[in-house]
């Protein structure tokens, strides 16, 4: 019943290794926040670029599309909003659907006009005739279906093409409202 107890760890023990530990943080702390502040500026780069590559928001008005980069095909997306996608397998591409005006225009007055926006049922074939990146842009896409919408056939011939309504040249307006 008497027998005692020898802790190893006694109380200058455990002094001397606090003020091992004490000296050692004073010594490596630098280290120490330099490596969380190196960690942390990593961590938002590798944010910044996985955003830009690997994210792409669709607007309630486009038509979003994924060209598989393997096969060639297009996979319409089923939604609006965030796509994350891998941009070494697949590109995600964004058509505006919203109509626009299209004229021909001479001497400041619009010869002939029509309304027209993109139809989604054709877009394989846009692709296909123009390349998946081509309405990205929309001052392209306008220009695309310009060209297909005063052709020889109105655009009849181009699934991709809505014309939604015509202005006849007798409705013709200056483009400029000064009145030179």
């Amino acid at each position: 019943m008497g027998e005692s107890y020898n802790c190893p760890y006694t109380t200058t023990a455990m002094e001397s290794n606090m003020q091992t530990i004490s000296e050692f943080w004073e010594n490596h702390k630098a280290k120490f926040y330099w490596g969380i502040g190196i960690s942390i500026v990593v961590f938002i780069i590798g944010l910044i670029i996985w955003r830009a590559a690997w994210v792409t928001f669709v607007e309630k008005h486009e038509y979003a599309f994924v060209f598989d980069k393997v096969n060639g095909k297009v996979f319409p997306v089923g939604h609006t909003g965030w796509v994350v996608a891998n941009p070494f397998l697949f590109g995600v591409h964004a058509i505006d659907t919203r109509p626009y005006q299209v004229s021909i225009s001479a001497n400041e007055r619009i010869l002939n006009a029509k309304l027209v926006k993109f139809n989604i049922r054709g877009v394989e074939t846009f692709v296909e005739w123009h390349g998946r990146a081509a309405g990205d842009d929309v001052n392209n896409l306008k220009e695309i279906l310009k060209c297909y919408a005063f052709d020889r056939d109105e655009g009849r011939d181009c699934p991709f093409l809505e014309v939604v309504n015509v202005l006849a040249p007798s409705q013709g307006v200056p483009i400029t409202q000064g009145g030179k």
